[in-house]
């Protein structure tokens, strides 16, 4: 029988502690809380069809909303046909990408209704395949402060 090592014979959390202390312990940062409360609720009226998994806030000034879209495949992200969100004319865009238009209404919902009050200053939304492989691939939109909080003709009542 080989002989094992006294490296090798030691328990993982031995290895595993060390370095998972320092991390534990930094100062002053907040975790990433996931919610699952009025802030689901209000990001999927604005969504619609599309469902929304999570919404999470990282320190104070970020949040994060993953939504799913079955339309997101790889095959149809390869050939540059992939959008989210229905069609818009230009006069709905208001100047912003057609393809990011109901992430920003998602992301200015969810700062009128949490963010404004927290000092939220970015919300990523990040779009997931619905299957398979699909599932690993996503988008990430980001909206900052001036895409959030400024008057915007997109918004609508």
């Amino acid at each position: 029988m080989p002989r094992m090592s006294v490296v090798a014979s030691r328990p993982l959390r031995s290895w595993f502690v060390p370095f998972c202390l320092p991390m534990a312990t930094l100062g002053g940062q907040v975790p990433a809380q996931s919610t699952g409360g009025n802030e689901l609720l209000i990001v999927q009226r604005v969504a619609g069809r599309y469902p929304v998994l999570d919404v999470t806030f990282f320190g104070t000034d970020s949040a994060l909303v993953e939504v799913q879209d079955s339309s997101r495949t790889v095959a149809a992200v390869l050939a540059r046909t992939w959008t989210f969100g229905p069609p818009v004319s230009a006069e709905d865009a208001a100047g912003c990408p057609p393809e990011k238009v109901l992430g920003r209404r998602i992301a200015r919902a969810l700062w009128r209704v949490h963010g404004k009050a927290l000092g939220v200053t970015q919300i990523v939304v990040r779009v997931h395949g619905s299957s398979g492989l699909d599932r690993m691939s996503y988008a990430d939109m980001y909206y900052g402060i001036h895409d959030l909080g400024d008057p915007w003709t997109g918004d609508r009542p």
